[in-house]
């Protein structure tokens, strides 16, 4: 359950667009479509998506960018935890790509990994990862992954 007025603003941008996915299908697919975050601010669909937040910073950028290949499931998993969990296969190089990759590049790649999984993650513990993407973000990810990798044995 959402627990800030921040998180419930995260909520309500992918349950937009998880509206769009059933009503309005060309706007969703416009924001599939961009290669990088930075063309989402030349597309009116980000517009659309985005409106009643009066600030359209580069952090709600990434999170929009990202949108398309997340699905929130409460009680999740992190992102990290979610992609060493995939059925498809992540090769640890993967994660590493994105973790010394800059911007734009990382997020490019991130996105790329999740369209590859699909990963079902609580949203509360990824949101801010991506809003706020920095190398602690990247960190967490690589930790989260591995630490899953070590112990889904026990």
């Amino acid at each position: 359950m959402p627990q800030t007025s921040e998180e419930i603003a995260f909520l309500e941008l992918y349950n937009k667009y998880q509206s769009y996915l059933e009503n309005n299908r060309g706007l969703a697919a416009e924001i599939r479509r961009v290669v990088e975050p930075e063309e989402l601010k030349h597309i009116p669909a980000f517009y659309k998506l985005t409106s009643g937040i009066h600030r359209k910073s580069d952090g709600l950028t990434r999170f929009v960018y990202c949108l398309p290949y997340l699905t929130h499931l409460e009680s999740g998993n992190s992102l990290g935890k979610s992609l060493a969990k995939s059925t498809k296969k992540v090769n640890e190089k993967r994660i590493f790509m994105v973790l010394r990759s800059i911007y734009p590049n990382d997020m490019i790649q991130l996105r790329r990994l999740l369209q590859f999984t699909e990963p079902k993650v609580d949203l509360f513990k990824v949101d801010k990862q991506i809003f706020y993407w920095n190398k602690l973000a990247k960190q967490q990810i690589l930790e989260d992954f591995f630490f899953y990798q070590q112990n889904k044995g026990n």
